[in-house]
């Protein structure tokens, strides 16, 4: 009997450890959302307008369906509070499969697939973007809501680059000079959405209406001379066609000019 007792102490003792009042090692375990964070893996991107709808019919139009891109956004959560107050000196923590990850695109700037992402097995998530029609650089963010607020944790730069030429648009409807002023005419060129386009490499032509008012000076220059008072109107026209600077839509412009 007494060995009994004896032996029934010890394994008492043995069960408790050196330190009974401490925790005991449970092995992994699900880090809670406020010790995580996203961390960007890629995703920076370059990307054109989307065409406009009628423009190709082997081109997806944006007003029926985005246009994604061919790059995902790809996020990872990671822990960055390596161990809670709570756990174990043998405790390890990870992230728990299924853990959301909320995601915001800039306004004007397209769209995403999902608002929302989950977690895979190796704390990988994914996100698509579709450009919107505004030219520039553009933002997407992606974090966490952490006790019902919003924490942003990474960002993306997406930087977005107009359509082709489909209008010549002069800087100035109207312009007053005076008497034998020399003036230089400027335009611009806009994809389909308003979005302004590079230069044009191929020289612009001018015409007077009324060249005792107004004349101009050669072909590829933009200045205009004012010789008579009166108002004309000068007609800004840029190279057309395949392989020009406008392919399609407006290629010329309108200038009322006033000598006084």
């Amino acid at each position: 009997m007494r060995h009994g007792v004896l032996l029934l102490l010890a394994l008492a003792i043995a069960a408790c450890g050196d330190d009974p009042g401490g925790p005991k090692t449970r092995g992994p375990q699900p880090a809670t959302i406020d010790m995580m964070r996203v961390v960007k893996i890629s995703g920076d991107q370059t990307a054109q307008v989307p065409p406009p709808a009628g423009v190709s019919a082997d081109l997806v139009a944006a007003s029926t369906m985005p246009a994604w891109t061919s790059e995902p956004l790809v996020a990872r959560v990671k822990i960055v509070q390596p161990q809670a107050s709570s756990a174990a000196e043998g405790d390890s923590l990870f992230v728990p499969p299924g853990t959301l990850v909320h995601w915001r695109v800039q306004p004007g700037c397209g769209e995403l697939f999902a608002t929302t992402t989950a977690t895979d097995d190796s704390a990988y998530t994914y996100n698509r973007w579709a450009p919107g029609t505004k030219a520039g650089t553009c933002t997407v963010q992606a974090g966490r809501l952490v006790n019902g607020n919003i924490v942003i944790d990474t960002t993306w730069t997406m930087q977005v680059l107009p359509g082709p030429s489909v209008a010549l648009v002069a800087d100035h409807e109207s312009i007053s000079m005076q008497l034998g002023d020399t003036v230089a005419l400027s335009w611009h060129y806009t994809d389909a959405y308003g979005n302004r386009t590079g230069p044009c490499p191929h020289p612009v032509s001018l015409r007077s209406y009324n060249e005792s008012v107004v004349q101009t000076i050669a072909y590829g220059d933009p200045r205009i001379v004012a010789v008579g008072r009166g108002t004309t109107t000068v007609h800004i026209q840029a190279p057309y066609g395949p392989g020009a600077c406008v392919v399609q839509g407006r290629h010329y412009a309108n200038v009322l000019v006033s000598v006084r």
